[in-house]
């Protein structure tokens, strides 16, 4: 590089620092700031409490498998709609028709018992019992008699183990259990049975009869139908898992769909601890559906929570929201942003934010009359986070200036 080059580039560099060291780059001091002007018009101004929450559909349901057993097919997809009684699957459980066998002896058995109590007692079982109860009192008077001789044969050193005594006293009492359990089912044998005993069969006939209802309508839960009108949100079984592995079968309660009515779309949201005392219900809400288009709609505030959701939570209280109209292209789980309205001003004089300073004594503004700034008392009244509303010491039209360093 030349000599002449190196000089030039000496320069320049020299140049360059005086510049940034005289603030040539930098921004421009306060004094050459150009004002900024506005012209006194009015403005709608509102006052909210802002807070966050998922869509969710108020009527929606959850969908399981009523029997355990292997998945036949799957007819429905999410985002389908389907209306109450739609067939959304189809199951197989192989020990079904099983159980509904056994079930329907067990009320033949109740139902033929409960019939034989509301006869008379019959002959023959009576004298069956009386023949039972006379063989076991028999059974036990001898094996007492016999208790009672090998005890004297041993005491008098004539014959007899204490291994032989105790083992005819565990006869002797076995004896003596048979023997009430005969008498007992003579007396019983022996009379018609009471309202009590033909009530508890009745019972015990219902139960039983109830048990074959549940059997056979899980009979026919093996087709999976929708129970309300709505739109697939959600499909926990990939039909090709299914198709893949056909012979698995999937447990009772099997999370199988989630169904909702769209229409019935709400906000669940949370606010802070510090502004439930400003809510009511009925008050509007701005609701957010995505800030970067500026896309928004109207609801209203249905229900305020009375205790906090939780302290992981950060002391925050549940909201409920509804819409006005609910949009169409929404969908469950959106995240949505909302501005429930506590205080609003329409068509108010207003002046934006920057234009207004505070001192001790109250809020100024640079007014501009006759060519000359002066500073000048306003009364304000709400704000939100552009305008001020101007309720005292301006009028529409009148011309503010601000400048940096304000009035």
């Amino acid at each position: 590089m030349s000599t002449k080059s190196k000089v030039l580039i000496i320069i320049l560099a020299a140049i360059v620092l005086w510049l940034i060291l005289k603030g040539g780059f930098g921004p421009k001091p306060s004094y050459m700031v150009e004002p900024k002007e506005y012209i006194v018009a009015s403005q709608d101004i509102s006052k909210a409490v802002y807070g966050s929450g998922y869509l969710r559909c108020a009527v929606r349901a959850e969908v399981e498998s009523e029997l355990d057993g292997k998945i036949i097919d799957i007819r429905v997809k999410e985002g389908d709609l389907v209306d109450t009684g739609t067939i959304l699957a189809v199951m197989d459980n192989e020990n079904i028709e099983n159980e509904i066998s056994i079930a329907r002896g067990e009320v033949d058995n109740f139902k033929e018992e409960l019939e034989k109590m509301r006869l008379k007692p019959d002959l023959t079982d009576k004298w069956n019992a009386e023949i039972s109860f006379q063989d076991a009192k028999e059974n036990y008077e001898k094996l007492k008699r016999d208790l009672d001789e090998k005890k004297r044969l041993y005491e008098q050193e004539l014959g007899g183990t204490p291994r032989e005594i105790e083992e005819l006293e565990n006869a002797v009492v076995q004896a003596e259990k048979k023997m009430k359990i005969a008498e007992k089912n003579l007396k019983e044998t022996s009379k018609p049975a009471t309202a009590v005993q033909i009530a508890a069969a009745e019972s015990q006939l219902n139960q039983s009869r109830v048990k074959l209802k549940n059997l056979e309508n899980k009979f026919k839960s093996q087709q999976v139908y929708s129970p309300i009108k709505g739109t697939v949100l959600k499909r926990f079984i990939d039909p090709e898992a299914v198709r893949l592995d056909s012979d698995k079968t999937y447990p009772e309660r099997t999370e199988l769909f989630t169904i909702g009515d769209l229409a019935t779309l709400m906000i669940e949201g949370s606010i802070f601890e510090s502004d439930v005392q400003k809510l009511r219900p009925d008050q509007r809400v701005k609701i957010v559906l995505n800030p970067a288009a500026d896309d928004w709609t109207w609801g209203r505030l249905e229900r305020v929570s009375l205790t906090p959701s939780g302290a992981a939570d950060g002391g925050k209280f549940d909201v409920d929201i509804v819409f006005e109209n609910v949009p169409p292209n929404i969908n469950e789980g959106l995240r949505v942003d909302f501005q429930i309205i506590v205080r609003e001003a329409k068509a108010v004089p207003a002046v934006p934010v920057e234009f207004v300073t505070r001192d001790k004594t109250g809020h100024f503004v640079l007014l501009e009359k006759n060519g000359k700034l002066l500073k000048h008392k306003v009364g304000v009244g709400i704000s939100d986070d552009d305008f001020y509303e101007i309720k005292s010491g301006l009028q529409l039209g009148d011309k503010v200036v601000w400048r940096v360093g304000g009035a």
